[in-house]
């Protein structure tokens, strides 16, 4: 019996769930909704005119993109590798170029941003993995002793939220993965990859 975990999970799972990452906010930014539950900030009552304005500026949800660095390998050769860094590499042909010849994405920089908050991160296949987290600054006035407390409690819970949107993000994904859209998820990847 094998114990190593990554045997357990299929690779093509991450970076199908990469793809959909990189290309659901490659030309604006990708929208995931959040459920009730975990936001209750969230009013769906309300649906006048005014609140679709306010829904315009900052969306109540998870708005997220991919930027600054992708990791592709190609599953065949080992070592084989294209690394894009730098402003907009989201955009790059090189990204397209190393996807068209196969290669599959490993590893990117994603960047969050969930009721004004904003989150960075790398995720890393095929355990999506979190490393190179920023969390939202912290700041509470008042006394030193309490603040500090005060920031790892609320630090902590944005560890915990950080996970959650994640969760949101996978769930989103794997229900998209497992619908007939996702066929037509595949020729639109095509056609932005071959253009």
């Amino acid at each position: 019996m094998n114990d190593n975990i990554t045997d357990l999970v299929p690779p093509h799972l991450t970076s199908d769930f990469f793809l959909w990452l990189w290309l659901s906010s490659v030309n604006e930014l990708g929208q995931v909704p959040l459920p009730n539950k975990r936001n209750p900030h969230r009013n769906d009552k309300n649906t006048d005119e005014n609140s679709t304005e306010n829904n315009q500026e900052q969306y109540d949800g998870i708005s997220y993109y991919v930027d600054n660095r992708l990791v592709l390998h190609s599953p065949n050769v080992e070592g084989n590798r294209a690394v894009i860094t730098g402003d907009n590499a989201s955009n790059a042909v090189e990204g397209k170029a190393a996807l068209s010849s196969g290669k599959m994405i490993q590893e990117l920089q994603l960047y969050l941003t969930v009721e004004g908050l904003d989150y960075s991160l790398t995720l890393k296949g095929p355990l999506l993995d979190m490393g190179s987290v920023k969390y939202p600054p912290i700041s509470l006035e008042g006394d030193s002793k309490h603040d500090m407390k005060a920031n790892i409690l609320l630090r902590m819970s944005q560890y915990d939220d950080l996970y959650y949107y994640m969760s949101v993000l996978y769930q989103y994904f794997s229900e998209l993965r497992l619908s007939d859209e996702w066929k037509d998820f595949i020729e639109k990847a095509k056609e932005a990859i071959y253009e």
